[in-house]
């Protein structure tokens, strides 16, 4: 979805930003996060949602990966977190099969390992990839942010309650600044937990928001 008060033609001077969930098959929470901004931005009158639709072009990329999905949902709650490449080509997709699509991107995608890191095994939750940039959905992300060069994205995932920046951008205040007033904002989880900014620690090789600041996108990591 592309949500905005769209020009006659392609307008430079209107910055696009991106909103995905979904790139881990097993991490539904991460859709609805998706689909709940769209239904803010194109239901709400407000005069902070009426400001951003006239300003941005927001594009919402709800279930990055479909295949996944798919397989958690329909064949296996096993299936697990990558999508549905047949990895063995016997033709079907196991459960140690596919690939783990927030360890597929370009940037440091063969980056020195540690927990929750990229891995070179197929049979591993977070197997990267035969190449980096490989996955056809991991490629789709890449190529709508290199066609609309992306201000700044969030991408929604599950799992421990924190608003993550790049590891490149530790030595950037504006982007740590940002990610604080996004953790401030969240507040709370329901669960009581409040919300804080940090760095990946020793995993995020080869993860989007890695890649999207690496070609000057203010990338966060929002974990539900």
């Amino acid at each position: 979805l592309a949500i905005g008060k769209a020009p006659a033609r392609k307008d430079p001077t209107k910055p696009a930003i991106l909103i995905n969930g979904g790139h881990h098959g097993d991490e539904l929470l991460s859709v609805n996060a998706a689909l709940d901004v769209a239904q803010q931005l194109l239901k709400s009158n407000s005069t902070e949602v009426v400001s951003l639709r006239e300003s941005l072009i927001t594009w919402v990329v709800p279930l990055v990966n479909p295949d996944g999905n798919r397989h958690f949902l329909e064949d296996s709650t096993r299936a697990g977190r990558k999508n549905g490449r047949d990895l063995d080509g016997d033709g079907t997709r196991g459960l140690v099969d596919g690939v783990d699509l927030n360890r597929n991107y370009p940037h440091q995608w063969a980056g020195r390992c540690g927990i929750g890191c990229a891995r070179s095994t197929p049979q591993s939750l977070r197997f990267r990839g035969p190449v980096a940039g490989s996955a056809p959905a991991t490629h789709a992300i890449m190529a709508l942010a290199e066609q609309e060069g992306f201000a700044a994205s969030i991408s929604f995932h599950m799992g421990t309650i924190a608003v993550i920046y790049p590891r490149a951008g530790e030595n950037d205040p504006a982007l740590k600044s940002l990610a604080d007033s996004v953790a401030k904002a969240l507040g709370r989880h329901p669960n009581g937990r409040p919300y804080h900014a940090r760095a990946p620690g020793r995993a995020g090789w080869g993860a989007d928001q890695e890649w999207l600041y690496a070609i000057c996108t203010y990338a966060l990591l929002v974990v539900l």
